[in-house]
Parts: structure tokens; sequence; C-alpha cells
């Protein structure tokens, strides 16, 4: 009872400002228990790249008939204007190859694609860059780059584009237009035959 009475005593003292601050602190972190509490610790999400596996093939098929018939056209034709269709043609076709699949998990960023599975951990990630659609993670010795989220469809998008977000927030990265990362390309992140390399 004298102990019941001494803590009555000492909140009727406390100011009624630092009472009420007392009582945000403490609805704060009920709330924050409740969200740990009801959000799983491994929430794996994908969603596919099938725009971007579009856009490619139709581009390589378009610059490659262009090429042919600049090849089988009896006028002469300068020999830049071929060349200059080769170069759109390769590059759609390398944006088929390397449009896939993409999930996020408790480790990382994982792209899967006709040109392997690629991965790097959250951890390692130190900047986010964007440039014509694509999406780059950097770390100090590893990049992995992606068709950015406007060619994503799939139930998982919102959930993988969250992921990535929250990241961003919890790290104070500020993702940036840079026009590196058009050219960008993935660096020491390949893992052959897994999502994700076993720790």
């Amino acid at each position: 009872m004298q102990a019941t009475a001494r803590m009555a005593s000492v909140v009727s003292s406390t100011p009624p400002a630092r009472r009420r601050l007392i009582r945000s602190v403490r609805s704060r972190n009920r709330v924050l228990r409740v969200m740990n509490e009801q959000l799983p610790e491994s929430a794996p999400a994908r969603c596919n790249q099938f725009i971007a596996r579009i856009v490619g093939i139709i581009c390589a098929l378009m610059f490659g008939s262009f090429t042919l018939g600049c090849l089988l056209d009896t006028k002469p034709t300068p020999l830049w204007v071929p060349i200059g269709f080769i170069v759109f043609a390769l590059m759609g076709a390398y944006l088929f190859l390397y449009s896939g699949t993409v999930q996020t998990d408790e480790r990382g960023v994982t792209q899967m694609s006709f040109l392997g599975t690629f991965f790097i951990g959250w951890h390692e990630i130190d900047s986010v860059s964007t440039g014509a659609g694509q999406l780059v993670f950097s770390g100090p010795s590893r990049r992995l780059a992606l068709p950015g989220p406007d060619t994503w469809l799939g139930r998982d998008r919102a959930a993988v584009m969250t992921a990535i977000h929250h990241f961003c927030e919890s790290k104070g990265i500020q993702p940036r237009e840079r026009l590196a990362a058009i050219f960008a390309i993935s660096k020491n992140t390949r893992v052959s035959g897994t999502t994700a390399p076993t720790e």
C-alpha cells in the first residue's frame, strides 16, 4: 500500500506536459509492438518483368528485319544505317534475355532471367539509381541492374516496391536519376542455379 501511495504521489507530481509525453511514447511503443507481431519476419515477394520482355523481343525482331531489308536492298545504303539497326536489335535481344522475375525477401533482391540468377544483399547496397526505365542497386564491389518498376507485373508488385522503398528509408538512401544507370549491367552478383546465395 505504501509503494502504491508513493507511485501515485510521483505521478501526480509529474508536470502535465511530461505525463502527456510519457503516454504518447507508451502508445507509440504499443503500436510498433503490435505491427511487429503482425508482420512476418520473412515475406518473400516476386513479380515478373513481362512488359520488358515484350518490348525487347519486338525491338529485336523489328530492327533485325530492318537490317535484313538493308542488306537485301539493291539500292546503295549508307553503312551506318544497317549498323545502327544491328545495335538496336542487339539491345532489344539483351533486354529480352535479362528480363525475367524480380524477388525481394529478408536477405535482399534477386533477379532471375535467361542470363542467369543474380542477387545482392540489402547490407551490400549503398546507392540506388534509375535511368530510362532501369533500376540499379550498387555496392562497393557489386551491382545489380534490372528493368524498372514500370515493367513489373503480378500480384506482388506492390509488395516488392514497398520492400525496396522501406529499405531506402531505413538506410537513408535517396534513389537518383543517373545517365550511367541506362548503360549499367550487373557486376559480381551472378549466382548460378540458386535464387540467392547460401549463407
